[in-house]
């Protein structure tokens, strides 16, 4: 369907997921598309409460097949188009569209990932975490015969140049160093829901390096949500980078 290689990121939330979209996006090879299903996952849940929800409706188009064109739209105008789409986002849909895009999974421990959620969303499902739909995603990906590279956040962030390096390697585009440095502040690729969700990345200007740290404790109201999706978790942690 496209001239110009898709590269697909699939993420959980609070992840490095947006760092990678800029980082991708910082390339004056390639064009970055911020989650475009999220309008198209909020109509087709409507008991999830996102901030900005009908803001966020009212920004993007809605229908599967839309969505799809306009992603394809972008690929005339750069060598490389970047999706960084949520796992969640694609819940319950045919992903047979994506079988000829380069994709890789951002990982991150659910404890990590559940302690950072609770601060914008309270009281959440483990559908909002993301990590069983990544699971479904990766298995129904491979079964269509693609190779889904999966990097794990805190390995990335010990040593940012080098995994950044695999990672081309890995979707086989050359690497820039402009993926690890950019400007501070909001980009045009924005969602509008960026204020309720990209303030430290927006104080960004790369790939902070960081040491290994241990997961946080769970809060006890988020102890169910945590083991429902630790064993997923687990299976993909298995096959990362």
């Amino acid at each position: 369907m496209s001239n110009s290689p898709i590269i697909h990121m699939i993420s959980g939330p609070r992840n490095i997921s947006t760092a990678m979209l800029y980082s991708f996006d910082n390339r004056p090879d390639c064009i970055g598309i911020d989650e475009p299903f999220y309008g198209n996952y909020l109509t087709r849940f409507p008991d999830v409460n996102h901030p900005g929800r009908l803001e966020i409706i009212e920004s993007m188009s809605i229908g599967y097949q839309k969505v799809i064109d306009e992603i394809y739209s972008q690929s005339s105008k750069s060598p490389y188009v970047f999706i960084k789409n949520m796992s969640h986002h694609l819940a319950e849909m045919d992903l047979n569209w994506m079988k000829d895009h380069r994709v890789f999974m951002l990982i991150r421990h659910p404890s990590k990932v559940i302690s950072s959620f609770t601060k914008v969303i309270s009281d959440p499902i483990p559908r909002d975490i993301g990590i069983i739909q990544q699971l479904h995603i990766y298995e129904t990906l491979t079964e269509l015969g693609l190779t889904v590279t999966i990097i794990n956040t805190d390995k990335f962030l010990q040593h940012p140049y080098e995994q950044m390096q695999l990672l081309c390697e890995s979707l086989k585009i050359p690497y820039d160093p402009a993926m690890l440095e950019w400007t501070p502040g909001s980009r045009v690729i924005d969602g509008v829901w960026a204020p309720h969700w990209y303030q430290s990345v927006h104080k960004s200007s790369g790939f902070k390096q960081t040491n290994l740290t241990q997961p946080p404790k769970i809060e006890d109201r988020y102890l169910p949500i945590y083991e429902a999706v630790l064993p997923s978790y687990q299976k993909l942690e298995q096959r990362t980078l």
